[in-house]
C-alpha cells in the first residue's frame, strides 16, 4: 500500500533517498528491503527507525556507510 503512492517499487523508492549513499535507508544492503512498517506508522511518521540499533543515525549522507559503522 505504502508503495503505490512513494514510488511504485523499493527500487524506485530508494533513488529518491539515493543521497543518503551507502547508508541509504530505503537501499537496505541487507539482504533486500525492509517492510514500511518496520520503522513507519502513518505516512511519513519514523516510529521505530530499525538502522538505529546498529548504526548512528541521523547521519551525514556524505561520510558513506563506512563512517555510519563506525560511529556505531
Amino acid at each position: 500500500q505504502c508503495l503505490s503512492c512513494h514510488g511504485g517499487s523499493y527500487d524506485a523508492l530508494a533513488e529518491t533517498t539515493a543521497d543518503y549513499g551507502l547508508s541509504n535507508p530505503h537501499g537496505s544492503i541487507h539482504g533486500g528491503p525492509n517492510s514500511c512498517v518496520n520503522c513507519h506508522a502513518r505516512d511519513k511518521e519514523v516510529t521505530d527507525n530499525q538502522c538505529d540499533n546498529c548504526h548512528s543515525w541521523p547521519h551525514n549522507p556524505e561520510q558513506g556507510l563506512g563512517a555510519a559503522l563506525q560511529a556505531a
